[in-house]
């Protein structure tokens, strides 16, 4: 080891010793500072040098290794990125109103540099017209993180869309990567809001008791063929418990 610092950290032309790892206030101690995803090394000599009235030990840095071993993009993090398998292997996702289906995507850091996920944001989409939801894994678990994409495009267009992941390396460097896929989007039902209402503000029922809900729609439509109904809704489970969705018309 001895041999191999000291022809890394050789000065040429001057007869002066590499580093032996001290910390410049406790020669007791042997350390390095390394940065650059472990390509850029500093080290402290331990001999003292003198200039003047003053003194100081000299700082050594290297960042190739000496012999070019050591580099900062080849040690980095690097990330494999992935999307689920479309029909038929290929990157064009179609995505059919009258059936939504999020988009799922995948994204693994597969070098020995630390890269925390962050985000992800989509060129060739409105803000408007998608969200996503992401499941992080600790650094040190082997597994790739997942986010759902659920798309809500507003015309039936195909587009080149641009899914860019956004990650933080441990110097806090932001990196930006991407993929590439097709969104095809077929037409559908125009949307429609509807009211919803009760017609009985006060059921009787008692602990235990299956009662049915009427809830119903009013609006200025007519349903024909496959319709598709969002209702959003919030329920206090410590009270009801759902058991099924019963629709009549």
């Amino acid at each position: 080891m001895a041999s191999f610092v000291r022809r890394i950290w050789a000065t040429p032309g001057l007869n002066l010793p590499g580093p032996v790892f001290q910390e410049c206030d406790d020669l007791i101690v042997h350390n390095l500072s390394v940065v650059g995803h472990g390509a850029i090394v500093y080290a402290c000599s331990d001999t003292l040098i003198n200039s003047g009235s003053n003194v100081f030990y000299r700082l050594w840095k290297t960042t190739d290794g000496g012999d070019g071993t050591l580099s900062a993009s080849v040690l980095g993090p690097r990330f494999d990125l992935s999307h689920r398998v479309f029909p038929g292997a290929q990157d064009t996702f179609v995505f059919d109103p009258c059936a939504p289906d999020s988009l799922q995507v995948y994204s693994q850091n597969i070098a020995c540099s630390y890269g925390k996920f962050d985000s992800i944001s989509i060129v060739g989409l409105d803000p408007v017209e998608y969200s996503v939801v992401s499941t992080h894994h600790c650094a040190c678990q082997p597994m790739p993180d997942t986010s759902f994409i659920t798309l809500q495009p507003k015309t039936a267009v195909i587009r080149d869309v641009t899914i860019h992941y956004h990650f933080t390396d441990d110097e806090f460097n932001q990196i930006d990567t991407s993929i590439k896929i097709t969104l095809v989007v077929k037409p559908g039902g125009t949307s429609v809001l509807l009211n919803m209402y009760m017609k009985q503000s006060t059921i009787l029922a008692r602990g235990g008791d299956t009662i049915d809900i009427p809830v119903y729609l009013a609006g200025n439509v007519t349903l024909t063929g496959e319709t598709s109904i969002l209702l959003p809704f919030a329920l206090d489970t410590n009270v009801l418990r759902v058991l099924s969705f019963n629709p009549a018309v």
